[in-house]
């Protein structure tokens, strides 16, 4: 996708979610605690949405935004696996995002929260996995199709940008699939209803 369309399918997002426009690029302006807080509202809407569209059932909508983004036992994260609605490098970044947001959420001292030092205080194990959770705007093919991180020390010293750009790539994601399974679901109903005219006016030809 270009930059145009990824702005464009998130702005798309953002009506869906019934949030106001802009309210993504805003996320940049946060301070890091808000900023983990709110990037990860906003994920959690857009997989209730896809899940709820899938479904087909829009009073379900209630339904998911009640269970946890990443539990990994029944969160909306497994539904998203086995509904293949995102791949395994995306799902990795949700259920990253949730155990920084989990560490911020459930203590007041954290709110003074800062991504650099957090990111300073990590090993080299935990730095990597970081990187490869969090670095998915930078994310390539290698000459054998395996799929890699790049820009490792962008990732590192700008942690909050490398984490907007990665949310943005996949919120522009969820927008167009909710709007690839809206095209099915229509396409299906249509048809449907073909088939059922075909069928009416056999059964039309053979009374006569």
């Amino acid at each position: 996708m270009s930059d145009s369309e990824i702005d464009e399918a998130v702005a798309n997002l953002e009506v869906k979610l019934n949030i106001r426009n802009g309210f993504f690029d805003e996320l940049l302006k946060e301070d890091d605690w808000s900023f983990i807080i709110k990037s990860h509202a906003i994920v959690e809407a857009a997989a209730s949405s896809l899940l709820t569209k899938y479904v087909g059932i829009e009073t379900l909508i209630e339904v998911f935004a009640r269970i946890e983004l990443s539990n990994k036992s029944y969160g909306k994260v497994i539904f998203l696996k086995h509904l293949n609605l995102l791949e395994k490098e995306e799902r990795r970044f949700l259920a990253s995002l949730s155990e920084i947001r989990n560490k911020l959420v459930h203590n007041i001292k954290e709110m003074e929260f800062s991504l650099t030092e957090y990111v300073g205080g990590l090993n080299i194990e935990q730095k990597q996995n970081f990187i490869k959770s969090f670095g998915y705007c930078y994310l390539t093919e290698n000459k054998q199709g395996d799929k890699i991180v790049e820009n490792h020390e962008q990732i590192i010293s700008n942690p909050k940008r490398s984490i907007w750009l990665s949310l943005k790539y996949i919120l522009a994601i969820i927008s167009i699939q909710i709007d690839l399974v809206e095209a099915d679901q229509k396409t299906k109903k249509l048809q449907d209803e073909i088939y059922r005219m075909e069928k009416s006016l056999k059964e039309s030809t053979s009374k006569t």
